[in-house]
């Protein structure tokens, strides 16, 4: 799959899985026929926590060995993708493991976790998510151009999946919203001092910040202002 086509078909996904097996495809196509697909931060935009293989297509024997071992606390990879820019090669990390982050490092080998890379993915507000990719072969492609491609459709994917994740909370978030918390962020929004707002609705002011405080958190925004851009956006208020 050349990466024109790859782009095309990622915006044409519909669900999450629809997108991930268009990405396991380029990526297969690239030699990495294994993959696991992570959160390392918070993402409040799609209301997801951190989590360790969203997706993943890693033999299931090993994720039940690394799971009941704890690895996830000690994986090196794991470790290293926050402060890295760059999709970077595991083998990189020989030479600054402890002694458990080895023994975890040759297992995965010795599991048929080949070639083994991992792409940071760095987002909006701080968030980050990553991406471990392996071949089961010990074939695939390591050479710059192929990694870059690999970068290139990982970006690809982690926009994409953030896109969609983004249709289905919103409407979940809009659904929550309650009735006072629309009526008083559309008159805040419509201009009117905090006191004219808690007048007009028969409240305090300290119960006007809260509400406002609570639909900026529904939003999904860092800021109020923002909170106000997208509720107008998908008409909320100002209607």
């Amino acid at each position: 799959m050349m990466i024109e086509e790859y782009i095309s078909a990622s915006h044409r996904a519909t669900t999450a899985p629809q997108l991930f097996g268009i990405f396991r495809r380029a990526m297969s196509a690239r030699g990495f026929n294994m993959i696991v697909f992570s959160l390392l931060t918070d993402h409040p935009a799609i209301a997801r926590p951190p989590q360790h293989g969203i997706f993943c297509t890693y033999p299931d024997e090993w994720m039940q060995h690394y799971n009941s071992r704890n690895y996830e606390i000690i994986d090196p990879v794991r470790h290293h993708l926050p402060a890295a820019d760059e999709t970077f090669l595991w083998d990189s990390l020989q030479g600054k493991l402890t002694r458990e982050q080895d023994i975890c490092m040759r297992e995965a080998d010795a599991a048929g976790l080949k070639n083994g890379i991992a792409i940071p993915l760095h987002g909006q507000r701080g968030t980050l998510a990553g991406i471990g990719a392996a071949s089961s072969h010990g074939k695939a492609d390591l050479g710059q151009d192929n990694l870059a491609q690999v970068q290139i459709i990982s970006r690809q994917f982690y926009k994409c999946y953030v896109m969609l994740e983004k249709r289905n909370v919103m409407p979940q978030r809009q659904s929550i919203l309650t009735r006072r918390e629309r009526d008083v962020a559309d008159l805040y929004w419509r201009g009117h001092k905090r006191a004219a707002v808690a007048a007009a609705l028969g409240i305090s002011e300290s119960s006007i910040k809260f509400h406002l405080r609570n639909f900026r958190i529904k939003m999904g925004t860092a800021t109020l202002r923002a909170a106000f851009m997208k509720a107008v956006k998908l008409g909320i208020i100002g209607k």
